[in-house]
């Protein structure tokens, strides 16, 4: 799988789809519920920012939050009179679910603000038996085999119905509605536990036909029997979109049914206002795809924390449809990275809407989290189905995933847990004092007895540790319960990936030992990374990605030539020199040309490149501290640095 690179700290968006034609459904502030709508927390208004569309028709697709009236990136839709449909079968408001992903179907008025549903649709993406499930190191997510396709479930963002992510099991029949992402994995955004009828649902593209059998994902399905009659001149072909119904025998699907998949490109109007939201897919350039809808990002604005343009990313786009393609005004994330679990301190403050507010208890510290109509409330305590703010109060202990957008966190899914636990802060670190402290989201922790994991939830001492920190680093300190300020364990975790994304790699993606990476990958990591460890690498058809301690992201062709790495141009990797790492070929990587970098090549890719043996300073330079490139910032003797962690914010 190509990749291409963010910055540290930039945030992945909620993985929806939203569109003028094709809207995210969010969750509806104030009182009565409803499907909620995405709204630009930072800007406000309707589609067309309150110009007003004249009666525009609208398809719009994304996750149910609660029932009720439909309010859709501001507008908000009347569905009393919709005709509701669920798996094709006519159905009422209350079969609808809580991370359903439903389509609307219906009109805005003149205002822009206002508008009537005329349809809801929801069809699931898979019905059938789990066959297989593995976990990842730390529990936060799991990745299904139902069907032979990938399912990557979320402790935090996927919404769990009959079940849950701790009891879910082999065996079980479920329902799953999500978003295929880049690779073709299945991000789950609903899990529901199903009585087995026999039937069971896949929907996908056609591959690999063969007569009247084909492939969905490497699901076998034979159409020897199945009515083909909905599909275009009823005729299977390689590439459509279908949703297929049958019964499993020995492994293959024998089909009953074949009903085509509409691209939400084929139902938009010139001019219409869209808001996409979902994975990125084929990026060029500016240009990319989101479920199918190609869109043009070469004059966007980017929000809410640098959402960045990366096959895979989950992103925002807000636009208008040109007839052949989305114009995006604006790129921005909506699926966050810091995690914050704790007992709720403080009543809400008009949650719900644009000013709701509450306050986590860490330890002696309170976070400040602010929700808006889009926050998702899930229940895993008393599951109640459509959780509202005011069923919430003070001591309920609750996970909250959030975005920072500079001057506040905002809210994307708050849960409430079963049992009070752990408290746990997932955020960047803001400073740290090597061996002794790190602070993350104003919160400082002491870390003096804490264990300590790479991003790959392997065991590392504390030295490994501190030397593989930077400021900006994502970081999950847990603190045992009640908390005290004291870190039971500090762990490196992917800044732009959801959980699961790289633990479980795809088909295409083959897991490399260090030992059999090429000597030109070792030798450039020692050079331009000295003092860091290789925590992970793997290998696809045309490159070798090689994930290092603290989650930085370095790629390699096959015959370990350097691509291209995720350390940003100014970042301390390359001593804040303005060339890439070890652009001057001096061997050193600090840019001077002086060669007197620690490049020993070291083949295990551990420690490697710091020949004076002074890692302890923080910054990977020469034992007196200063890096010869003329960066008085590291130009500070061994002592400060020592003693002060290098927390004055280079990190390097």
């Amino acid at each position: 799988m190509k990749r291409s690179f963010n910055p540290k700290l930039q945030r992945l968006s909620l993985n929806l789809v939203t569109a003028g034609s094709l809207l995210c459904l969010q969750a509806c502030g104030g009182g009565g519920g409803g499907l909620a709508a995405i709204v630009d927390p930072i800007g406000g208004g309707g589609i067309g920012g309150g110009a007003g569309i004249g009666g525009t028709g609208l398809t719009s697709s994304g996750t149910i939050n609660a029932t009720g009236s439909i309010f859709v990136n501001g507008v908000r839709f009347d569905i009393d009179s919709a005709d509701i449909l669920v798996d094709g079968e006519a159905a009422t408001e209350a079969d609808l679910g809580l991370g359903m992903v439903v389509t609307v179907n219906g009109t805005v008025n003149d205002d822009g603000q206002n508008g009537e549903a005329t349809q809801v649709n929801y069809n699931s993406a898979i019905e059938g038996p789990i066959t297989a499930i593995e976990r990842n190191a730390d529990n936060s997510s799991a990745r299904l085999t139902v069907l032979s396709q990938t399912v990557i479930v979320e402790r935090t963002g996927t919404v769990f119905e009959g079940t849950g992510f701790a009891t879910i099991a082999i065996g079980d029949f479920v329902e799953i509605s999500g978003y295929r992402d880049d690779s073709g994995r299945l991000r789950a955004t609903r899990v529901e536990l199903e009585n087995d009828d026999g039937t069971v649902e896949l929907e996908g593209t056609v591959s690999a036909l063969n007569g009247l059998s084909f492939s969905i994902g490497g699901q076998t399905i034979n159409a020897d029997t199945a009515d083909l009659s909905d599909l275009p001149s009823s005729t299977l072909s390689d590439g459509l979109q279908v949703s297929v119904e049958g019964v499993l025998q020995d492994g293959v699907i024998v089909a009953d049914d074949i009903d085509p998949r509409e691209a939400v490109s084929a139902t938009l109007q010139v001019d219409d206002a869209i808001t996409l939201l979902g994975a990125i897919d084929s990026l060029a350039g500016g240009n990319f795809s989101i479920n199918g809808v190609p869109v043009d990002s070469s004059s966007a604005q980017i929000e809410n924390g640098g959402a960045a343009l990366a096959d895979g990313n989950f992103v925002e786009v807000t636009g208008t449809w040109d007839g052949s393609r989305v114009v995006a005004s604006a790129v921005t994330a909506r699926r966050g990275r810091i995690e914050i679990e704790g007992p709720l301190d403080s009543s809400f403050g008009q949650a719900g809407t644009a000013n709701g507010s509450f306050n986590l208890r860490v330890g002696n510290e309170t976070v400040a989290i602010n929700t808006d109509d889009r926050t998702l409330f899930d229940d895993a305590r008393d599951d109640i189905e459509f959780l509202q703010p005011g069923d919430l109060a003070v001591g309920d202990f609750l996970l909250v995933e959030a975005i920072d957008l500079g001057d506040r966190l905002l809210a994307t899914l708050v849960n409430r847990e079963d049992d009070a636990d752990d408290v746990v802060v997932q955020g960047p670190v803001e400073s740290f004092v090597e061996g002794i402290s790190v602070t993350v989201l104003g919160i400082t922790f002491d870390v003096t007895n804490a264990e300590f994991e790479n991003v790959a939830d392997d065991d590392i001492d504390g030295d490994s540790f501190f030397a593989s920190l930077s400021v900006g680093d994502l970081l999950r300190v847990t603190d045992d319960a009640p908390g005290d300020g004291f870190a039971e364990e500090v762990e490196f975790e992917f800044a732009t990936a959801l959980d699961g994304d790289i633990e479980f790699e795809d088909d295409d993606e083959e897991r490399l030992a260090i030992s059999d990476l090429p000597q030109a990958v070792l030798d450039y990591l020692a050079i331009n990374f000295p003092g860091q460890s290789i925590a992970l690498a793997e290998r696809d058809d045309d490159e070798i990605v090689v994930y290092l301690t603290n989650g930085t992201e370095v790629v390699f062709d096959l015959d370990g030539g350097f691509i291209e790495s995720d350390v940003e141009d100014d970042d301390d990797a390359d001593d804040d020199s303005d060339d890439d790492p070890d652009e001057d070929g001096d061997g050193d990587g600090d840019g001077d040309g002086d060669g007197d970098g620690d490049g020993d090549g070291d083949e295990n890719g551990e420690d490697a490149g710091d020949e004076d043996g002074d890692t302890e300073d923080g910054d990977g330079d020469s034992e007196d501290g200063d890096s010869e490139d003329g960066d008085e910032s590291e130009g500070e003797d061994d002592e400060d640095s020592e003693d002060e962690g290098d927390s004055s914010g280079d990190g390097s």
